[in-house]
């Protein structure tokens, strides 16, 4: 394990990030397909009406799916800039109404939050991937906060996928600080700032995530996202014709939930039900 997860650190590198972070989506064929396979993953889960809290929201892109979802989202980043960054997308697309508050938010602390306030937490973007070892500690923020029966639905960097999409750079890497770092990462999944461009996290292999849910709750569905697109060679994927890239979509879309897939792909999701309230009969009820 490295330094400490550094909040006041994060925040710095995702207000200096900026636009990047709204951009990121749509940088390439890969981010598209990986985009397709949250948002799908939103519509399995959130139904019309529901409080949802967005944590990690970011600019504003999942923001705007849970508008079209009928959700009315509580928004929260780490970072200032990318708060206001998401209120100013968001208004663009006259989806602003949908939005009930806005704050920056420490996903190891939602102390402000009462024990059952949302139907449904998201947090998408692999923030419990940058808050490393307090990863049990804000995920039993997340539970806490959805209510029981509700639930919460995560993305973390994938440590295989990641590897396997940028095996080129990972060679490299082992050339300039040596091949005990690459066997760090394949071990730990940890990637440091000083030779990860600034960024800071532990990716995850699924066993590790899947027992971290189990730990906080029922785990009800994973998917990797995304496995095919994630080529090393990303040019056939950008002269794809409209159908051909609906076909790509669609078959992305029923591969990530396929058991030998879902540690292939640059980012892992899951989806946990909280613990449903039991009756004074001892009963369980869903929500």
């Amino acid at each position: 394990m490295g330094r400490p997860f550094d909040a006041v650190y994060l925040a710095a590198f995702y207000d200096r990030y900026g636009e990047a972070e709204w951009d990121r989506h749509e940088r390439s064929a890969a981010h598209r397909v990986a985009f397709a396979v949250h948002a799908a993953f939103l519509r399995d889960h959130v139904q019309p009406g529901e409080l949802v809290l967005e944590v990690g929201a970011g600019a504003g892109r999942f923001t705007i799916e849970l508008s079209r979802l009928g959700a009315r989202v509580h928004v929260g980043d780490l970072s200032p800039v990318q708060v206001e960054l998401n209120r100013q997308h968001v208004d663009d697309v006259g989806a602003s109404s949908s939005v009930v508050g806005r704050d920056v938010l420490d996903i190891c602390d939602l102390s402000r939050f009462e024990d059952g306030t949302f139907d449904t937490v998201v947090c998408y973007g692999g923030a419990l991937s940058y808050v490393r070892e307090l990863a049990e500690q804000a995920l039993g923020e997340l539970v806490r906060v959805t209510k029981p029966g509700g639930h919460v639905l995560i993305s973390v960097m994938s440590t295989l996928g990641t590897m396997r999409t940028f095996l080129p750079a990972l060679t490299d890497e082992g050339r300039r600080f040596g091949l005990s770092h690459n066997e760090r990462i394949f071990t730990t999944g940890e990637l440091d700032r000083e030779t990860n461009n600034g960024h800071e996290i532990k990716m995850y292999r699924w066993s590790e995530l899947s027992a971290l849910c189990k730990r906080h709750g029922e785990l009800v569905a994973g998917a990797a996202a995304n496995f095919l697109a994630a080529s090393h060679d990303p040019a056939p994927f950008e002269a794809l014709s409209e159908d051909e890239w609906d076909q790509l979509v669609s078959f992305e879309l029923r591969l990530c939930r396929e058991p030998g897939v879902l540690d292939a792909g640059t980012h892992i999701l899951a989806a946990i039900r909280t613990p449903a309230p039991v009756s004074d009969e001892g009963v369980t009820h869903p929500r």
